[in-house]
């Protein structure tokens, strides 16, 4: 009878131990990074910042929810069915909305991520109050600070879609000279993001977008000249570099 006790409060222990094993971006191994890159959500320079995983006994392998400077992400894989979003905060997020269900036992908490395609997803951070508060307020300042900025270095896959903005006038504009004979990226669009101030008003500043899509693996730079009036692409601009894009 003792050794029956002895039998079932052993694997309590083994169970309340198992239960309690939290993983998060300080337990995460080489492995772990590896597989969520199999994903294509994750570049192999990217640090996590923040992660947590909803996966139960399968841990990372089944769910997580992590933060990255350049994007958020969650994905959610079972028996087959599998749900795999992210989205970079320069280019991809409109807004984001918390929603705070940490007291309800059977739920998680979970920030709705709206993308200015007009889509939106969900990242399920199944943990207490302020945990879940430090992914929002994490994410709150990356969208925040990454604005209508363009980095030195893009990470995508083919088919991902590259915004690079520019801030156009009639006493400044940017020209890209080489933006059609790049190899694995293709330009296909421009439009205004940020309209001038005032309507109809010379000489304001608008935003504008410049749109690519990637196309094949490989590695593009990207050059730009900036031209002051009177000045056309042919003139002897200097030439630099805008950025560097890696497509795999």
């Amino acid at each position: 009878m003792l050794a029956k006790r002895l039998w079932f409060y052993f694997l309590l222990i083994v169970v309340f131990s198992s239960c309690t094993n939290e993983t998060s971006e300080k337990t995460l191994s080489k492995e772990d990074h590896a597989f969520i890159e199999s994903l294509g959500i994750l570049a192999p320079e990217e640090e996590i910042e923040l992660f947590e995983s909803n996966g139960g006994w399968d841990g990372i392998k089944s769910a997580g929810a992590f933060i990255t400077s350049q994007r958020i992400a969650y994905y959610w894989i079972e028996e087959g069915e599998k749900e795999i979003n992210a989205a970079f905060f320069a280019t991809d997020i409109d807004s984001i909305a918390l929603t705070d269900l940490s007291t309800k036992l059977t739920y998680a908490s979970y920030i709705t991520v709206y993308q200015r395609s007009g889509s939106s997803f969900k990242v399920y951070i199944d943990a207490d109050s302020t945990r879940v508060k430090a992914f929002y307020d994490l994410a709150q300042d990356h969208l925040k600070n990454s604005g209508f900025k363009n980095k030195p270095l893009y990470n995508l896959n083919v088919g991902d879609t590259l915004n690079l903005f520019f801030n156009e006038n009639t006493f400044s504009n940017y020209f890209l000279p080489n933006q059609n004979q790049l190899k694995h990226l293709s330009y296909f669009d421009k439009k205004v993001v940020v309209p001038p101030a005032k309507k109809e008003c010379e000489g304001c500043t608008i935003t504008v977008s410049k749109m690519f899509i990637a196309t094949s693996p490989g590695i593009d730079t990207i050059l730009y000249k900036s031209l002051k009036p009177m000045q056309n692409c042919s003139d002897n601009v200097p030439t630099k570099i805008q950025c560097v894009v890696r497509v795999k």
